[in-house]
């Protein structure tokens, strides 16, 4: 049996662009935040060891469709909270997934068309045997 987290952000993740066009501490503190989120959303539910393999779905609901790179690109803070806690690289993470490396992550990214001002960020990640 594998056990699955589902939560739901308050926004659409940043697009690529948005993220590369961020100063170094506005990033930090995006990411900081976006931990700060997902640490709420998903208090008691958390593994206690993380997942060695997983299967994260990351649907981004916005008015306008991004590109895919920048879909994609966008979802790497998100990817980094998750992931093993409080290394060097991964300061905020989480440690929900040990790795996003091909191995251990099947990664799968959606642009879902919403209203104004109904955004948000749907993620599901799915231990995998």
């Amino acid at each position: 049996m594998s056990d699955e987290i589902s939560f739901t952000l308050g926004a659409p993740t940043k697009t690529l662009n948005e993220l590369r066009h961020m100063h170094h501490r506005v990033y930090a503190q995006h990411r900081a935040a976006l931990a700060l989120e997902v640490s709420a959303l998903t208090v008691g539910r958390r593994p206690v060891v993380p997942f060695e393999r997983a299967r994260v779905v990351i649907e981004r609901h916005s008015v306008g469709a991004p590109d895919e790179d920048g879909l994609i690109g966008g979802t790497k803070p998100l990817l980094d909270v998750l992931q093993t806690f409080h290394t060097k690289t991964r300061p905020s993470g989480l440690g929900i997934i040990a790795s996003d490396a091909p191995g251990c992550l099947t990664l799968e990214v959606r642009a879902v068309k919403a209203a104004r001002g109904a955004g948000k960020t749907v993620v599901t990640i799915t231990e995998m045997e």
